[in-house]
């Protein structure tokens, strides 16, 4: 009787522990950036010459950097199309990299989209060009430090 009843549980367990590890595998996706591709671009150039390929593929990808400023065109028809460019993110005091990718997204272009913000991208990285299916901006930040104590506008009026 005891068996009848381990068999079952058993069961439900195994598909409960099968059905979490795929949801989260297939979110856990790691963010590459735009050198990183370039790179692959490279690689994958080097091996096509060899078997007479020029087109480069990558599915599936993650993609963080910086949206470039003056490279953006939303067209409204046929489809509502976002294309810009993006580069990875310059280091604090540093110029950032010339560097870029060409990015095309067919949707609505979000609320908080703007020039020289922060997007993470997921789709395919099809000849040059990154076919974004979905598109996360970062929120823009009201947060300002508090300037210390003694310095020249700081509320206080002397």
């Amino acid at each position: 009787m005891k068996a009848t009843r381990v068999i079952p549980v058993a069961l439900i367990i195994a598909s409960v522990t099968w059905l979490v590890f795929s949801a989260s595998r297939s979110t856990s996706m790691e963010v590459v950036t735009v050198a990183e591709i370039k790179k692959a671009e490279i690689k994958k150039a080097e091996t096509a010459d060899s078997q007479n390929s020029t087109s480069t593929k990558l599915d599936s990808i993650r993609l963080g950097g910086q949206v470039v400023e003056g490279s953006v065109t939303y067209e409204i028809t046929p489809k509502p199309t976002l294309s810009f460019q993006v580069r990875d993110r310059a280091p604090k005091g540093k110029e950032p990299s010339s560097d870029s990718i060409k990015v095309r997204y067919i949707g609505l272009k979000p609320d908080s989209f703007q020039e020289g913000r922060d997007v993470i991208l997921e789709g395919d990285y099809i000849d040059a060009t990154f076919e974004a299916v979905t598109l996360l901006t970062q929120c823009p930040s009201k947060y300002e430090p508090p300037l210390p104590p003694g310095s020249e506008n700081n509320g206080d009026s002397k």
